[in-house]
């Protein structure tokens, strides 16, 4: 019959079909909105307009307000996104049963590695830390993330000192092995990746074997 209504199991299938094609494209869209993010990001524009995203994502900048809070909330998501992906990928183990220069300077070029992948992503962050309570606490927890990973790749020297100096010299090792050194050397002092990498193993390598360390160790 022309125009007749469809069955009710009919209509129930195409309503729940018209739901699953929105979420998806919803989706799709939200997570296009992101990436195009992320490119501005890699290009180093770490301001872009919605305007600018929107044009670029080819999306309406209403549309964009629908799938997101506001422009913090795409660029916590953003942020998310690329730590989890860049993280997962450099995570990094290593053995003690490695001579202690092979262990620094494998953990000294992992780090080297990671911190030039999110480069950008990792400036935006600190710039906007003390505004965004959601991006401070993401950057807290990848820094403890990378704290723990000298704590585990050194607990055999770590474990021989008393409690002050083992925390002065993962303090030290820390504070050398995160991305605001790498950025100091690379932007301030203009080295590259590998003079980088250099400067970090020898500095790492001092520490763990400066008067206070060596001797413990070797007992």
């Amino acid at each position: 019959m022309i125009g007749a209504l469809p069955k009710n199991s009919e209509f129930k299938t195409r309503v729940r079909n018209d739901e699953d094609g929105r979420i998806s494209r919803r989706l799709e869209n939200r997570s296009k909105v992101v990436r195009t993010l992320l490119d501005f990001f890699q290009e180093g524009i770490l301001d872009p307009s919605i305007e600018d995203i929107a044009d670029r994502a080819d999306i309406s900048a209403r549309s964009i307000f629908r799938y997101f809070d506001d422009l913090g909330d795409l660029t916590k998501l953003a942020i998310e996104m690329a730590h989890s992906e860049i993280y997962d990928h450099f995570k990094i183990t290593l053995s003690k049963n490695q001579p202690l220069e092979e262990r620094v300077s494998k953990l000294v070029l992992n780090r080297v590695a990671l911190f030039d992948a999110i480069w950008y992503p990792a400036i935006v962050v600190r710039r906007r830390e003390s505004i965004n309570l959601v991006l401070a606490t993401e950057l807290s927890k990848n820094r403890k993330y990378l704290r723990k990973e000298i704590v585990d790749g050194f607990s055999d020297i770590l474990s021989c000192l008393d409690t002050s100096e083992r925390e002065a010299t993962i303090d030290g090792i820390d504070i050398l092995l995160s991305f605001e050194s790498f950025y100091f050397l690379r932007s301030g002092r203009k080295r590259s990746k590998e003079q980088s990498g250099t400067a970090l193993i020898h500095g790492v390598m001092a520490i763990l074997c400066s008067p206070s360390t060596k001797p413990q160790f070797q007992k």
